[in-house]
């Protein structure tokens, strides 16, 4: 009898001492599915901003202003390549960027340079986890003036500044710009601004 109750009280006492345990995976199994869930919202939002960003990179892009010189400013372009044109009375500034997640794209657009124009600021930038994107400016005359890639080895910045004098009548005219990533995981920035 007395082997029988100390069993007894042994299983009385796991059984006691299994109960929180119990909960606890209970409560363990509820706090997982509750971060299961959050999880699933939070990736559910990302494929929306997603998604939502795939259908904006598809729109293209087309803005004329007239400069106040007379002369008409033509920006054009597509494949989702962000243009923000600003015009004043003594300036103008052409800014693109674009955020790449793969994508293997060219692309090719045109700028006016009048002979009113004193300056002009040239800024490329940007940063590639994988592949490349070349970014290239053309003066007029088809001349390369500056051809830059950016890789992974590095993130890169550069700036060059213009001046124009009367007897550079290279700067002035439809200057060309090109675009090309080739399966790029990355983004570039560039700002082309005249004074």
């Amino acid at each position: 009898m007395k082997k029988l109750f100390t069993v007894s009280i042994l299983l009385i006492v796991t059984a006691v001492l299994s109960v929180p345990s119990a909960l606890s995976q209970s409560g363990s199994r509820e706090s997982e599915r509750e971060r299961k869930r959050e999880r699933e919202i939070i990736e559910g939002r990302k494929a929306e901003v997603l998604s939502k960003r795939e259908a904006e990179a598809r729109t293209e892009y087309y803005f004329q202003s007239k400069a106040p010189s007379g002369g008409t400013y033509v920006v054009s372009g597509g494949d989702g390549f962000v243009f923000d044109i600003s015009d004043g009375s003594q300036s103008s500034q052409l800014s693109l960027s674009k955020r790449f997640d793969g994508e293997s794209v060219e692309n090719e657009g045109t700028f006016e340079v009048d002979d009113q124009v004193s300056q002009i600021s040239i800024n490329l930038g940007g940063a590639v986890k994988e592949g490349k994107i070349t970014l290239k400016i053309k003066l007029p005359n088809k001349e390369d003036l500056k051809e830059m890639t950016i890789d992974n080895t590095a993130d890169v910045q550069f700036n060059q500044m213009i001046r124009i004098t009367g007897e550079d009548s290279k700067y002035t005219g439809k200057w060309t710009y090109e675009i090309k990533a080739v399966k790029a995981v990355g983004n570039y920035r560039l700002t082309i601004h005249t004074h």
